[in-house]
């Protein structure tokens, strides 16, 4: 296996990291900005966050699909990129952790989202 493509593994498994983060943070920032909507929210206002609500379902889709797509090869190359260098290192216990991390973060970036998504749903298609 070449150098470059080794290099090229390993930035698509720093984006992938990357992408679950920027999808966590989107679905947290969408929850909490669309926690308090309430009756009295002023019409103004509501469109404003109806575009941002826009905004983040995109990037919410885009970050979604860039953990699938980099997750392939990710997964393909697991063993010989990731266990094997941390199994000499034993460090076989945080890389563990780090995935349960980051499906843990990959979920409840889901209920949150959904969440958010079906109490706007509600409020603005009565």
């Amino acid at each position: 296996m070449s150098s470059t493509f080794g290099v090229f593994l390993m930035l698509t498994n720093y984006f992938h990291d990357l992408g679950v983060a920027i999808f966590f943070t989107t679905s947290l920032y969408f929850y909490f900005i669309f926690k308090n909507i309430s009756q009295n929210t002023s019409k103004e206002l509501l469109e404003n966050l109806t575009k941002l609500q826009r905004y983040f379902n995109k990037i919410f889709l885009i970050s979604f699909f860039w953990i699938l797509i980099a997750g392939i090869p990710r997964f393909y190359f697991f063993k010989t990129f990731e266990w094997n260098p941390m199994l000499e290192k034993s460090q076989v216990p945080a890389l563990i952790a780090k995935h349960l991390l980051l499906f843990f973060l990959t979920f409840l970036s889901f209920i949150l989202y959904f969440k958010t998504r079906s109490k706007l749903k509600k409020f603005f298609y009565k």
